[in-house]
């Protein structure tokens, strides 16, 4: 799920047949990957936008590495 605020990215990244847009003016975008090292990466270039519905491992794997990414870079 994106805030309606990355639109022009999300249009980007996916196929319009894969995008949904709520009442709210979020973006929910649906697509099968292989859940790899390259998917973990993309899901984690859009930083706080961004928000894994499911699967839920994948939605563990992300905020695991945001924590590493925290944990490494913390002041």
């Amino acid at each position: 799920r994106f805030p309606q605020e990355m639109a022009y990215r999300v249009y980007d990244e996916f196929d319009k047949t894969q995008i949904r847009q709520q009442k709210n003016g979020d973006l929910i975008a649906s697509a099968k990957m292989p859940e790899d090292g390259w998917l973990t990466g993309f899901l984690l270039s859009f930083g706080t936008q961004v928000e894994i519905l499911s699967p839920a491992d994948l939605k563990e794997i992300i905020a695991e590495q945001a924590k590493l990414i925290y944990e490494k870079n913390k002041p």
